[in-house]
């Protein structure tokens, strides 16, 4: 061990102590059964840490370790281990033994593998060491393997490898049968040719996770007894998968209660915009099984470029809330209007021209978002429902607003349509346009609805505005005072 190296273990063995005394005092520290170590900027962890033999949890998060230290391996009550945001690489010592014995010839694998083998430390955990291990967090660190010993595991009932850098899945998880949280978020998986058969044999999971792998033609492997064996998956998440259908093998997943297949904003993994759009899922039309998601309550598929929904879609009665925004729809389907416990719908950006379905068996519903539409025109029994709290219809082309409207809504917004304000005043009265602005507002903010009155002025009473304050700081309700708002007022009125 080099001099550096030295200073560098005491130092944290005189940190760690510190830690102890400053978050637990002076005792004993064997008791211990929770420590919290986390963002110290250590390198190792001290050999005292062998002392805390009821330890059962320990978070190291946040720091720069490099490997897992075997010395974790004396801690036999271990159940948690928390060791995420690091820089922590590990290669399977199968691969250090395959490339002990074969020549840099006819080795498979590349220099820069061989190179970590070479770097990795002989102290690594065994995880398998650990027969109480139960959790376990790797999320954000340098992994390109999945740890060897850690497959070896059969208690294993969280797991969170996300955003490493793994490229392949272990051919067998000893834990497949009891683990019930398995995040494998924004890995690259690029030497994974088929999925491994344990991943469709984890019967107690209710929780499966694989946003930003890009899946592609992958996702053709799962089959179609999937929903027999996994029937306790509860939440999937599939989101910029790079996706081309929904796989038929997760349409028997008959308890799925949330399930997001959405194409998000590109991440720190995405660094160029090609890898960016190879994530993205291009899910142009649901299939008919899809219907058979009976218990699914959350479906999030935005920006997907669907163009059609399936005729069916109102067999899932149990759905509370459904994104499908900015997506190709033109129309929908009669049977949207039989999910009737639906309380949150977003179709906004799509290519609605009508929306005529029967709006008024949706009870429950409390927030439609219709913005960035071509609706020409408003249903009146879609503006009668009583729960309603938000109705979002800007920008459409929509001429009229029927005579029943009362405003009931919390949030309301029909800006950037075919209504002119004072042709809305005229219409409905002042005191409703007033109230229409406070729903407004509550919507947009009251900066957007102080832009949009001003321009709608014309462009000398737009003039004298910039010769007062041109934007008014943030905060400043004088801005908004009644004075100001009567000018426009009056000019309103003698338009109409």
């Amino acid at each position: 061990m080099e001099e550096n190296d030295v200073e560098d273990v005491e130092d944290v063995a005189a940190e760690f102590r510190n830690v102890l005394s400053e978050i637990h005092g002076v005792g004993d520290f064997t008791k211990l059964i929770s420590l919290d170590i986390s963002d110290r900027g250590l390198r190792v962890l001290p050999a005292e840490l062998t002392n805390l033999v009821m330890l059962k949890s320990i978070n190291a998060s946040h720091n720069v370790l490099d490997h897992v230290p075997r010395i974790l391996e004396t801690l036999i009550n271990l159940e948690e281990i928390i060791l995420s945001h690091n820089l922590i690489e590990i290669v399977d010592t199968q691969l250090n033994r395959q490339n002990a014995n074969v020549s840099s010839e006819d080795n498979i694998y590349t220099d820069e593998e061989i190179k970590q083998v070479e770097c990795v430390s002989k102290e690594e955990l065994d995880f398998s060491q650990l027969p109480r291990l139960t959790h376990v967090n790797l999320k954000k660190n340098k992994l390109v393997r999945f740890p060897e010993t850690l497959g070896k595991c059969r208690s294993i009932l969280r797991l969170d490898l996300a955003y490493n850098a793994l490229r392949s899945l272990p051919s067998q998880f000893e834990s497949a049968d009891v683990i019930e949280h398995l995040t494998l978020d924004g890995n690259l998986l690029t030497h994974v040719y088929k999925f491994p058969s344990w991943l469709f044999q984890i019967k107690r999971c209710t929780s499966l996770s694989l946003r930003y792998c890009y899946l592609d033609m992958l996702i053709e492997s799962i089959p179609r007894t999937t929903g027999v064996v996994c029937r306790r998956i509860l939440k999937l998440d599939l989101r910029n998968c790079g996706i081309k259908s929904f796989p038929i093998g997760c349409t028997g997943l008959l308890d799925l209660e949330q399930l997001k297949i959405s194409n998000l904003g590109c991440d720190e993994l995405c660094s160029t915009e090609k890898w960016c759009s190879l994530r993205k899922n291009s899910i142009f039309e649901l299939p008919v099984e899809f219907a058979n998601l009976v218990g699914l309550g959350l479906l999030e598929a935005r920006d997907i470029r669907l163009s059609k929904l399936p005729d069916n879609i109102g067999s899932l009665v149990n759905l509370t809330s459904v994104d499908i925004s900015r997506n190709s729809l033109d129309w929908l389907p009669e049977s949207l209007a039989d999910l009737v416990n639906l309380i949150t719908l977003d179709l906004s950006h799509n290519s609605l021209v009508t929306i005529i379905i029967e709006w008024h068996r949706l009870t429950k519903l409390k927030d439609l978002n219709l913005s960035f539409n071509r609706i020409c025109a408003i249903p009146t029994e879609l503006l009668q429902l009583k729960e309603l709290e938000t109705l979002d219809l800007y920008t459409n082309c929509i001429s009229d607003l029927p005579q029943a409207t009362t405003l009931h809504w919390k949030n309301f917004d029909i800006g950037g349509n075919l209504i002119s304000r004072e042709g809305l005043m005229c219409k409905h009265g002042r005191e409703f346009f007033d109230r229409y602005l406070d729903r407004q507002v509550n919507l947009r903010g009251q900066d957007y609805v102080r832009l949009e009155l001003r321009s709608s002025l014309p462009e000398s009473t737009q003039s004298n505005e910039q010769e007062r304050e041109h934007s008014p700081s943030e905060g400043d309700q004088s801005a908004y005072s009644d004075s100001e708002h009567d000018s426009w007022w009056n000019y309103d009125d003698k338009i109409c």
